[in-house]
């Protein structure tokens, strides 16, 4: 029995990208289906550049490959032959840095000429793409390029950054309403008119990261946020050494009326406890996931005041030394009663921890993920186990940098847990050191 095109299709979209390779050789329709998949988001780097960039001059058009000789440029070494696929129309996500990055090894003086030809095989009436990333200080005029309305009109996804032409976001603000995550990094002290009309514009807006290198300029929150229905936002700021004149801009900001009464996500970087504090308040107390890079005791206590729905929390290094953080970390575990997940990236005492979650925690927490450089005390982990026997099966990572060097002691935290394991209380377990962890991605 062979399965059709459109069922291959369906399960061949849930594969990896190492699985998915090896399906090309399995015969003629299985190659057939996985080679549009695989083509939707290339990600080239070293060799592969190169073998994607010898694709693409060998999918120019004959105009422009007559524009290229023109020029005195050459660049198919081999005989001229035409790919088997139409890779083009399978490309669905569009990182523009990559162009750079191939004919980076082109003389400078004939790069724009190869540039040009490349996008324009890009963008035109037969292509469309529903993912945009055009990176900082590529000075790309696509707006006046023929096609740029129709292959950029559903776009889902779009990252920029401020030293963008405002006319190209205006331009596609008038085609595109179908944006959903937007990344936007603020750098220089600009006119905003185009992102804020793209922003305006979009019926789906749900996902935004705003990155903010001079936070004098973010006052441009109050013209483009308070109107979108968000259910995720991420704020970050790079800088944390304030002056005064900035720190004006703070008070202002503080001030602003911010409402965002879907908002479910929300993580922050360098931002300071005011803006903060009008964000949440502006969620009207629906929040389910937090991420903090930084925090005290008020941070917490604006968190457990107005998040009583919280689901997942990751807060950085928490002095368990000091009496008033403390506190605060408990009033919220006892105030946030549905909380499922937590992480803390910087644990110095894990006996504290773990008296206090036992003692205070919902009956709702079973997930875990601590990051510590110290070593854990056996005994009190035991207990902490012990006295989380009635909840849920526990998903437990432990990153520590010290298992990886003394295996001998880690043998004996896997040995214990694996018999946690064994009653039950613990589900799955992770100890040693994930740098690529992700926030809140246990192992179900």
């Amino acid at each position: 029995m062979s399965l059709n095109k459109d069922v291959l299709f369906l399960i061949f979209k849930e594969l990896n990208k190492k699985s998915l390779y090896l399906c090309l050789f399995v015969n003629r329709i299985w190659c057939n289906t996985a080679v549009p998949i695989l083509w939707r988001k290339p990600n080239p780097f070293n060799k592969s550049i190169d073998i994607l960039f010898n694709i693409l001059l060998l999918s120019l058009s004959e105009e422009s490959r007559n524009t290229l000789k023109n020029h005195g440029i050459n660049l198919i070494k081999e005989t001229y032959k035409r790919p088997l696929f139409n890779y083009i129309n399978f490309w669905k996500c569009l990182d523009l840095s990559f162009i750079e990055r191939m004919i980076f090894q082109i003389e400078k003086s004939k790069r724009s000429i190869v540039r040009n030809e490349i996008l324009k095989l890009f963008i035109n009436d037969n292509t469309n793409f529903i993912g945009l990333s055009i990176s900082q200080n590529l000075d790309y005029q696509l707006h006046h390029i023929s096609g740029f309305e129709c292959c950029f009109s559903k776009l889902q996804s779009f990252y920029c950054s401020s030293s963008i032409d405002q006319n190209i976001l205006e331009k596609l603000a008038k085609t595109c309403k179908s944006i959903k995550k937007l990344k936007y990094d603020i750098h220089d002290p600009i006119d905003y008119h185009g992102i804020i009309k793209l922003i305006e514009v979009q019926n789906n807006l749900n996902d935004i990261r705003l990155s903010c290198s001079d936070l004098s300029n973010f006052e441009f929150l109050e013209k483009s946020l308070y109107f979108m229905n968000l259910s995720k936002l991420e704020i970050r700021f790079n800088e944390t050494n304030l002056n005064r004149s900035i720190r004006k801009k703070f008070k202002y900001l503080g001030n602003l009326s911010l409402s965002f009464p879907n908002l479910k996500i929300l993580k922050v970087r360098n931002v300071p406890l005011r803006i903060m504090k009008n964000v949440i308040e502006g969620t009207k107390g629906q929040l389910s996931e937090i991420t903090l890079d930084s925090c005290n005791e008020e941070y917490i206590r604006i968190i457990y005041q107005n998040c009583p729905y919280l689901k997942y929390l990751k807060l950085p290094y928490l002095p368990f030394y000091i009496r008033t953080p403390i506190t605060e970390f408990e009033n919220l575990l006892i105030n946030c009663q549905y909380l499922n997940g937590l992480v803390i990236s910087g644990v110095d005492n894990h006996d504290k921890l773990f008296e206090i979650i036992t003692r205070s925690s919902p009956i709702t927490l079973f997930k875990f993920d601590f990051f510590s450089f110290r070593k854990i005390n056996l005994k009190n982990i035991k207990l902490f186990f012990d006295n989380l026997k009635d909840r849920k099966p526990i998903l437990l990572k432990i990153n520590n940098a010290n298992y990886l060097e003394n295996t001998e002691e880690k043998q004996q935290f896997e040995n214990l847990v694996q018999e946690y394991k064994a009653k039950g209380i613990i589900k799955r377990y992770f100890i040693g050191l994930d740098v690529n962890s992700k926030d809140f991605e246990w192992f179900d």
